[in-house]
């Protein structure tokens, strides 16, 4: 479960096909009392329905709740170093705000998870 803004707009490439940045942020304290922020970005690949929906309602500032699977990926880049990168494969995605309709929830998730997303983002 991620809940976060989505940080680049949705591709479409294929009409099945689907994939954005969320942008998940945690706030903390230090030991002397500072506010601090830490920002992890996650790739997000949406198929069939899912995607189709995806790249009709969410564009880069909404906030989502995306529940899913990770996938690993291995490739070697230009000088030959191996790589792995990760994608969380959306199976349930809910827009909490900023959306194009914020009323129309893709699918439903707890209600827990809708407030702790409107309170902490």
């Amino acid at each position: 479960m991620l809940i976060g803004r989505c940080a680049t707009e949705p591709t479409d490439n294929r009409t099945d096909y689907a994939r954005f940045r969320l942008a998940v942020s945690n706030h903390y304290k230090t030991r002397a009392g500072e506010k601090r922020e830490n920002v992890e970005y996650f790739n997000i690949v949406a198929f069939g329905s899912i995607a189709s929906r995806v790249t009709g309602m969410i564009r880069v500032g909404t906030t989502c709740y995306v529940e899913g699977r990770l996938q690993s990926q291995k490739y070697q880049d230009k000088n030959n170093v191996n790589r792995t990168s990760y994608s969380v494969i959306c199976e349930k995605i809910q827009v909490t705000s900023g959306g194009k309709d914020y009323t129309q929830h893709l699918d439903d998730v707890p209600e827990e998870a809708e407030a702790h997303a409107r309170n902490n983002l």
